[in-house]
């Protein structure tokens, strides 16, 4: 299974190009809906019908819950990479921490997410090593 950050969604809804990648894993039933990038595809929806169709589209896709278990990965996550030096946004952590609970892949264009430990990316370039 494959978890698409916000990015990937909005590029799917509004029919960019780079949504083809994922509108080929929903067809699969390979797309999982994460909380961080359902929030944040909605927050860009300005009308209520737009918002009630988009709900509609994602409701009947997989959905990925955080636990406690998984908040507290992504808090060692943010922690560690601060330790570094490195940030990254936190709904992106999240993403990951999901990802890696439930060893799924991540559907990104952000190279950011190359730097979480372990993080398995969808090759939207060629073929998935899943």
């Amino acid at each position: 299974m494959v978890i698409p950050d916000a990015d990937s969604w909005i590029d799917l809804l509004n029919g960019h190009p780079a949504g083809d990648h994922l509108a080929k894993l929903v067809d699969e039933g390979q797309a999982v809906v994460v909380g961080s990038a359902l929030a944040e595809v909605l927050r860009g929806i300005a009308g209520e019908p737009e918002r009630q169709r988009v709900i509609g589209f994602l409701d009947r896709l997989d959905y990925a819950e955080m636990n406690r278990a998984v908040w507290i990965r992504a808090g060692e996550i943010a922690s560690g990479l601060e330790a570094q030096g490195l940030r990254i946004p936190m709904s992106d952590i999240y993403i990951g921490a999901l990802a890696l609970d439930g060893d799924h892949e991540v559907l990104t264009r952000d190279k950011h997410f190359e730097r979480i430990p372990g993080l398995r990316l969808y090759d939207w370039k060629g073929d998935s090593d899943a």
